[in-house]
């Protein structure tokens, strides 16, 4: 199907993701400039592929601005968040996930996974960790544990149940 060069991708997105092709499909795109239905597909075909969308998109080098711009335009209750967090941080990524986990805090998700990846976040940028480590408690205590005693930051002579409470 890639080589029939299609105008219009829809059939290969359905077959790709029916099959599990994401990574080839997300290349082939990139490649030919089709961001548009990279969008299409995350947004109406199958947001759950987000992860691995963003997973490609990061390993073809694309520019940070598009993958913030394709996160915007996602309804963050149709992405699982553990996987995309796992997919960016993988690649020493994190923080590029930081206005995406924000915006879908605000909106009102409340999935501890987003308070866990935007206490990494916030842990490893040394970015107001303090303030969000004490405001909330909806995050894993030992995500916070592990992070700042990697850190070596001062956080780390709280045990993981004081944490919340610190």
């Amino acid at each position: 199907m890639k080589e029939a060069k299609l105008t219009e991708q829809l059939p290969l997105i359905i077959v790709c993701d029916r099959f599990n092709f994401i990574h080839d499909l997300v290349l082939y795109l990139y490649q030919n400039q089709q961001f548009k239905s990279i969008e299409v597909y995350v947004q109406r075909v199958n947001p759950a592929r987000t992860p691995a969308v963003v997973g490609g998109l990061l390993d073809v080098d694309c520019d940070e601005s598009i993958i913030k711009n394709l996160l915007s335009t996602v309804n963050p209750a149709s992405v699982p968040i553990d996987e995309l967090v796992a997919e960016v941080e993988s690649r020493n990524r994190l923080k590029l996930l930081l206005p995406f986990l924000e915006a879908t805090l605000s909106g009102g998700n409340q999935q501890q996974a987003v308070f866990n990846a935007l206490a990494k976040i916030y842990i490893d940028s040394n970015n107001n960790a303090d303030k969000f480590l004490k405001e909330n408690d909806q995050y894993d205590t030992l995500v916070g544990k592990r992070r700042t005693s990697k850190l070596r930051i001062p956080l780390q002579k709280h045990s993981a149940n004081s944490l919340k409470s610190w």
